[in-house]
């Protein structure tokens, strides 16, 4: 092998490995940005969604108990009437946005139970406007829930018969919306959990390769210059036993296609020096006896 073909092994063995490397940061970082979207965004921003519509679910339930107790106070009722309408429309907002800019987070399941609580809050909201406006009728015109022979049932409680279908059904929206918020949770804290996984995984792959780097460059740093550095010595061991006049040993081989060439030459100076030194030798006049 000659010394450039050493050499390109050498760097094609570096370069490979640096694209291992390349290969092991990407892919990690591709699986850890896929758990980080998910975590965020279809858990994280979808669980703040659900807290929303959870907590806003729970005030209109609450303000719906403040009416029917002040159902006798034309003021008061009119005051959490009031109330209650706000929350209901915000509510209508936040299903709104679930069901349309924000529907990407959520999945075809939760879609679906979605448009069930839609339905659910349309009930509701249709059974609870009717007793808003007949909440005239069922204290009486006096404002007192009494009749004449005092029979009369309470108000509050006509109120919350005249509800009871549209709560129940209401109920789906605010007990599903709190079971879906803490499937996110739990659902982000199993992400989190991965990702600090797939670190600790992506740091430990790092050091083995980068020791592992390390290693290889120091082989390639003994192994390299020694492949070159001997046959050097070798070559200027016979050179300086040449000028000394060792013409005898032949020059072995040592290595690669430039050494071997350049070793041929000497080998060939050697023979053509022994050569002429024994010509030299028979055509000198020989001492008297």
């Amino acid at each position: 092998m000659s010394i450039k073909a050493r050499i390109i092994a050498a760097l094609s063995v570096v370069v490979i490995f640096m694209a291992i490397q390349l290969g092991q940061a990407f892919s990690y970082q591709s699986g850890t940005q896929d758990l980080v979207i998910a975590a965020i965004n279809k858990n994280y921003a979808g669980g703040t969604l659900l807290s929303e519509i959870s907590v806003t679910g729970q005030q209109i339930r609450r303000l719906e108990k403040e009416f029917f107790i002040y159902i006798e106070d034309p003021a008061r009722r009119a005051k959490y009437d009031k109330e209650w309408e706000e929350a209901y429309r915000k509510l209508d907002k936040q299903l709104d946005a679930i069901q349309g800019p924000k529907r990407s987070l959520f999945e075809a399941a939760e879609l679906e139970q979605f448009a069930q609580w839609r339905s659910a809050q349309i009930a509701y909201g249709t059974a609870m406007r009717a007793i808003i406006a007949d909440a005239h009728r069922l204290v009486g015109a006096s404002g007192s829930g009494a009749q004449a022979d005092g029979a009369a049932r309470s108000p509050v409680l006509a109120a919350n018969d005249a509800i009871k279908e549209g709560k129940d059904r209401f109920a789906l929206l605010t007990r599903g919306a709190t079971k879906m918020e803490q499937e996110k949770a739990a659902d982000a804290a199993t992400a989190a959990t991965k990702i600090e996984e797939r670190f600790a995984a992506a740091q430990l792959v790092t050091a083995v390769l980068s020791l592992l780097g390390i290693a290889i460059v120091l082989v390639l740093a003994l192994v390299l210059p020694r492949s070159i550095q001997r046959p050097i010595t070798a070559l200027v061991s016979y050179a300086d036993k040449m000028s000394k006049g060792d013409l005898n040993n032949p020059i072995g081989s040592h290595g690669t296609r430039e050494f071997e060439t350049l070793e041929a030459a000497l080998e060939r100076l050697r023979v053509a020096q022994a050569a002429l030194l024994d010509r030299l030798r028979k055509k000198s006049p020989q001492p008297s006896q």
